[in-house]
């Protein structure tokens, strides 16, 4: 609360401020006031003339719309705009891919994690604050996933072995990734049934994992 206090008096002081906007409504998201915090977020968003500031705004507008489970379609859009300015960098598909993934859209979020794959370098974080994306292994996690859903099932062996190999992984991705090795088998391995499979956002049949899992 006492983060709280201090943003929210360095807004009184200078409520034109981009980046105090959005420090603002982080503060208020950590303690899942969403609403309110959505709203100093696409404040930020709108006012910034940094696009950087601007995206990451948007970014964590969109979490707030998708931990509540049901405004996804607005999440979308926000994370489209995000695109939209800068389509060189590698988080809105991230989160994009989450989405579809979340409607059981295999190809599309297939399709968002491959874009974002492509923009690995381009990773940044101008507010220095965590926008729940890891650049080392999400993107590659969720085409994973993606791929064994859409048929692509040696691209999901070999993908989910590489990322097997991964000592940067945090605990949840780590063991779900042990387990789903363990299940579809190592790249060229024959005889594995087609197995639905879920991925992060809460498709699981492994309760508490925020990661794939197999029946």
């Amino acid at each position: 609360m006492n983060h709280l206090k201090q943003a929210l008096l360095n807004y009184i002081g200078n409520p034109s401020s981009d980046i105090l906007c959005f420090e603002l409504g982080y503060e208020y998201g950590k303690l899942g006031q969403y609403a309110t915090a959505l709203s100093f977020y696409l404040k930020s968003a709108e006012i910034t003339k940094n696009d950087d500031l601007a995206y990451e705004s948007l970014i964590c507008g969109s979490v707030c719309l998708t931990i509540p489970g049901s405004r996804d379609y607005s999440a979308k859009g926000i994370l489209l705009h995000a695109v939209s300015l800068i389509p060189t960098r590698p988080e809105a598909y991230y989160f994009l891919s989450r989405l579809h993934e979340s409607n059981y859209e295999w190809q599309e979020a297939y399709t968002m994690a491959s874009c974002g794959l492509e923009f690995l370098e381009n990773s940044k974080n101008v507010t220095n604050k965590y926008l729940g994306y890891n650049e080392d292994h999400h993107l590659l996690f969720q085409k994973s996933v993606a791929s064994w859903h859409i048929g692509r099932i040696e691209e999901s062996k070999e993908l989910t072995y590489k990322l097997s190999k991964d000592n940067n992984l945090d605990k949840k991705h780590k063991l779900a990734i042990k387990n789903n090795l363990k299940n579809i088998g190592h790249p060229t391995t024959a005889g594995n049934k087609h197995i639905p499979i879920a991925g992060a956002t809460g498709n699981s049949h492994l309760s508490g994992v925020t990661s794939i899992s197999f029946n």
